[in-house]
């Protein structure tokens, strides 16, 4: 849209049509669209303040979720141990539930299937 060779502009519109992306930005800026965008955005930032009730619940309900040990300030609520062990258990299982797959692997072992 904003590279000129890509561009068609309908004729009639030429004077119309934004050429560069600031001009762009700038249209974009006066448009209604945007304006009913910030404001659906200020509605939101009024009713969930970034440091409101809300991210106090969320906070809480993260904090205890967490494995124990986990760093508080980790995105992740599993540490890496029990990620690896999950995979781990996770292979097993599929390979437990796909008998094929196993003597593919035991006879040819240059055999990697992908069970889906």
């Amino acid at each position: 849209m904003t590279a000129p060779a890509e561009r068609v502009v309908r004729p009639g519109f030429e004077s119309k049509v934004p050429r560069t992306p600031d001009e762009f930005a700038a249209r974009w800026k006066e448009s209604r669209e945007y304006q009913i965008v910030r404001a659906e955005i200020e509605k939101y930032k009024n009713l969930y303040p970034l440091n409101g009730s809300s991210a106090d619940a969320f906070r809480e309900n993260k904090k205890s979720a967490q494995a124990k040990g986990q760093r508080l300030k980790s995105p992740f609520t599993l540490t890496y141990m029990q990620q690896v062990q999950l995979c781990l258990w996770r292979s097993w299982k599929r390979l437990k539930g796909s008998p094929g797959q196993k003597c593919c692997i035991c006879l040819y072992p240059g055999c990697h299937t992908s069970a889906t």
